[in-house]
């Protein structure tokens, strides 16, 4: 889980329309990353999903699935994050 002192949030950056601000989430975000007591970061995520939840940034109505087809000749491994980075794609020696 990132905030915006983290996120590259200028124009033209990745998180572009999609970025949300609530108030206090960034300090709640860097205190239950920075305990290792479990009892304590477990109840600091929980205030943040909290928080999440009552501003609701996001509501997703569908999820759509990809698929992907390759070449014989083709070598290249799909990303688990639905990312397609195609410089990772090479000819099959």
């Amino acid at each position: 889980m990132h905030h915006r002192g983290h996120d590259p949030t200028e124009p033209g950056g990745w998180v572009g329309k999609h970025y949300i601000r609530v108030e206090g989430l960034d300090q709640l975000i860097d205190q239950a990353r920075s305990t290792v007591d479990q009892a304590a970061r477990k109840r600091t995520y929980s205030q943040i999903l909290r928080l999440l939840k009552e501003e609701a940034p996001s509501i997703y109505l569908f999820h759509q699935y990809d698929t992907l087809g390759l070449s014989k000749k083709v070598e290249y491994a799909a990303r688990g994050d639905e990312w397609l980075w195609l410089f990772d794609a090479k000819p099959k020696r």
